[in-house]
């Protein structure tokens, strides 16, 4: 057996094994009426920790292994969080950020989304995740559960893999201190107005707001690539291309 196809047949394997390990099997995601629906571990696996509790855990596990074994993806540990509409509005708002100083552009900002949204003029997004270590995804709760794995897949392992490889990231951020950096800056913004005064501080903020959108070329581009370098990427593109194809929409005929 090739390595390609031992690897196709351990991801399978590995999947075909935690699934089998509940009352409903390999129709655990079919049977189920939402997402939200609850499973059951079979008698001999009740006590085991290591298995998840939920469909979404279950859903979440499914496509980390597809993720890491087939896909070979380096992802930062992932968290799933489901929202409602409100806090999806709030979280754009603060471009997806937990935690963020006060400002007057933001409550404008959620308060138009919120009148859109009302009135049917603008639909929300179905997740929005930032790149933090470990990275969170906010999930909608009115995602069916076909759109839930889609979610999940895309956000907390395809957006999460960008994240901890993507060069500009790597040399302007710090996922793991990117919450307590907002926190510590919200709290300082809040000490500066009880120093200088709301109005001083407005200023200063307006003036930001007003530059933020403006791109600033100042970043370490990455050395260029020697010709053995580019051959092995245009082969390693490839060799991912092969392995990407997906086998149950294969319609070849032999």
């Amino acid at each position: 057996m090739s390595k390609t196809n031992s690897e196709n047949k351990d991801y399978k394997q590995k999947i075909e094994d935690l699934l089998a390990c509940y009352e409903e099997g390999r129709n655990v995601f079919i049977d189920a009426e939402d997402w939200n629906s609850p499973i059951t571990k079979k008698p001999e696996h009740k006590n085991r920790k290591d298995l998840p509790n939920s469909w979404l855990r279950l859903a979440d596990s499914v496509m980390a292994t597809l993720a890491h074994d087939k896909y070979q993806l380096d992802t930062y540990p992932n968290v799933i969080e489901i929202i409602d509409s409100e806090r999806m509005i709030d979280m754009c708002t603060k471009v997806g950020l937990p935690i963020s100083y006060e400002h007057w552009s933001l409550g404008r900002n959620q308060m138009m989304q919120q009148q859109a949204y009302e009135k049917g003029m603008q639909g929300l997004a179905y997740e929005i995740v930032i790149n933090t270590s470990p990275a969170i995804a906010y999930c909608m709760e009115m995602n069916t559960k076909t759109m839930q794995m889609l979610v999940i897949a895309h956000a907390s392992y395809g957006h999460n893999s960008f994240f901890k490889g993507n060069h500009l990231f790597k040399q302007f951020t710090e996922p793991e201190d990117i919450i307590n950096h907002m926190r510590r800056f919200k709290d300082f913004v809040r000490d500066c107005e009880q120093r200088y005064g709301e109005k001083r501080v407005e200023r200063i903020i307006d003036a930001a707001h007003a530059l933020m959108n403006q791109g600033v070329d100042r970043y370490e581009k990455p050395k260029k690539r020697s010709a053995a370098e580019e051959k092995q990427r245009r082969e390693t593109l490839e060799e991912a291309r092969r392995l990407s194809v997906n086998e149950v929409m294969d319609t070849t005929l032999g």
